[in-house]
C-alpha cells in the first residue's frame, strides 16, 4: 500500500484524528490549483506544498512503525485566506463584483465560476468569511442579512499594511538601525532595509493576482538595488590599485594615478663611476668582433 508523507499542524485535526483538505484555485493564478488544509476549528488554513531532496530519488522516511518509500515531503504553511477570496472575486465578471450581494450570492457565484473544484466547504470557513471583510464593502440591509462588494481600495491598503507589518517585524528582529557605515561598506542599513522590504512585496506578490502586480509595486517602490551593486562594483573595482606603505600594509587615503609617469629608477653607483671614466682612446667592443679584411694577392 502505498503512503504519503504529510507534516501537518495538530490544529488541523479533530477529535477523530482526521484533517478537512480541500483543493482551490491559486490566488496568484485562478487557472492553476493548490491543495489547502483547514484548521479544526476552521480560522485558519495552510498552503501544502511538496518538497523533494535533489539527486534523491530512493529517499525512505520512518513514521512509526512505517517505512515510507516516497522522496517527496509534503508540508503545510500558513495561508491569509483573504488572499483566496480576494482573487476569487477578482476572476469574476465585473457587474458580479461590482454590486453588492448577499453571502449566499457570492458563493453561488463563484462556484458556478470554479465548477472544476468544490471551493463551498472552504467559503463556508470562519476564515474565508474573515478574509471577506478584509477586501470587500459591507452593509447591514436587516438584522440578520449583510450584503458584500468587492474594494479594490480597500484590499490594495490591507497589502500594503501588510507589507509595512511584515518589515516591522523583521526590523525588530534583526535590529536594523539607520547609520551610515564606514564609506568601504558596500551596502548600508538604509538599503539593506529596502532590499527586506522589497523581498517582502515579492513575497506578498505571490498570493495576489497578476493584475494588480503593478499597483502593488507602485504604492511599495524600492530603488533598483542590481543597479546600485553594479555601480558599487565597478567603483570598487576602480580604487582597487593602491599604494603599498613602507610597512607593507596599504594606504586606504590614497589612490593611484593611472595617468602619473613613472620616474626613471636611481641608477646604482658603480654604474654612476663608469659614466666618469675617459673612455675616448679606448677600442670599441664592436672592434673586436668586426670582420678583418681580407688581402688577395694579384
Amino acid at each position: 500500500m502505498a503512503h504519503k508523507l504529510i507534516a501537518l499542524p495538530e490544529d488541523c485535526f479533530n477529535e477523530r484524528g482526521c484533517a478537512s483538505i480541500v483543493r482551490v484555485p491559486r490566488p496568484l493564478n485562478t487557472q492553476e490549483r493548490i491543495l489547502v488544509a483547514v484548521s479544526s476549528d476552521s480560522d485558519r488554513l495552510y498552503e501544502m506544498h511538496a518538497t523533494q531532496a535533489r539527486h534523491e530519488e530512493d529517499r525512505c522516511w520512518f513514521v512509526d512503525q512505517l517505512i515510507v518509500a516516497d522522496p517527496r515531503l509534503i508540508t503545510a504553511t500558513p495561508l491569509d485566506p483573504t488572499f483566496i477570496v480576494a482573487s476569487l472575486l477578482l476572476s469574476v465578471p465585473d457587474h458580479a463584483r461590482s454590486t453588492y450581494s448577499r453571502f449566499e450570492d457570492i458563493t453561488d457565484t463563484l462556484r458556478n465560476a470554479h465548477t472544476d473544484c468544490d471551493i463551498l466547504p472552504l467559503l463556508h470557513t470562519n476564515a474565508a468569511k474573515a478574509g471577506l471583510e478584509r477586501c470587500c464593502e459591507s452593509k447591514e440591509l436587516a438584522a440578520d442579512e449583510m450584503v458584500y462588494k468587492l474594494s479594490e481600495p480597500r484590499y490594495l491598503g490591507y497589502l500594503d499594511a501588510k507589507i509595512a507589518r511584515c518589515l516591522s517585524t523583521v526590523v525588530a528582529q534583526r535590529d536594523i538601525k539607520c547609520v551610515e557605515p564606514p564609506t568601504h561598506h558596500l551596502l548600508t542599513p538604509e538599503l539593506t532595509l529596502q532590499s527586506y522590504k522589497r523581498n517582502m512585496v515579492e513575497c506578498v506578490l505571490y498570493n495576489v493576482p497578476y493584475s494588480l502586480h503593478t499597483i502593488v509595486r507602485q504604492h511599495n517602490t524600492t530603488p533598483d538595488l542590481d543597479a546600485f551593486d553594479a555601480e558599487q562594483s565597478k567603483q570598487t573595482h576602480q580604487s582597487d590599485t593602491l599604494i603599498r606603505s613602507n610597512k607593507g600594509g596599504y594606504d586606504e587615503g590614497k589612490e593611484l594615478d593611472r595617468e602619473e609617469v613613472k620616474k626613471p629608477a636611481k641608477a646604482s653607483r658603480g654604474a654612476e663611476n663608469l659614466k666618469k671614466v675617459d673612455t675616448s682612446k679606448m677600442m670599441k667592443l664592436d672592434g673586436f668582433f668586426a670582420k678583418k679584411p681580407v688581402n688577395r694577392k694579384e
